[in-house]
């Protein structure tokens, strides 16, 4: 299973890029559709179906811990959103970004 780091969201063209030490990945399970999350604050999986430019993303099965900060709450509000239906996708080199309408997600690959 390869796991993606949350490295900046883009919202309205407004790059913000997201601390390493945030937790925030996105991972795919090997041979079985699903897609595992961690927002940071909390943890969960929902199955996809992947074609060849969009992803579709079925309802996320979360653990519902507070987060730190406003800060916290901010970024998994936004990975929570995008990750929700169809969801534009990209990989170029290392980097998996994933748009739902004005906002992006871009992740790190190892």
């Amino acid at each position: 299973m390869t796991e993606w780091k949350l490295i900046a969201t883009v919202t309205d063209g407004v790059s913000n890029t997201v601390p390493a030490t945030s937790g925030a990945t996105l991972a795919f399970g090997s041979g079985v559709p699903k897609a595992f999350v961690n927002t940071g604050c909390n943890v969960g999986s929902g199955a996809v179906e992947t074609g060849d430019t969009v992803i579709t993303f079925g309802p996320m099965a979360i653990t519902r811990r507070a987060c730190a900060d406003e800060a916290g709450n901010v970024l998994e509000a936004r990975i929570l959103a995008t990750l929700n239906g169809q969801v534009g996708y990209q990989i170029v080199g290392k980097r998996l970004t994933l748009t739902k309408g004005s906002t992006s997600l871009v992740y790190q690959g190892p």
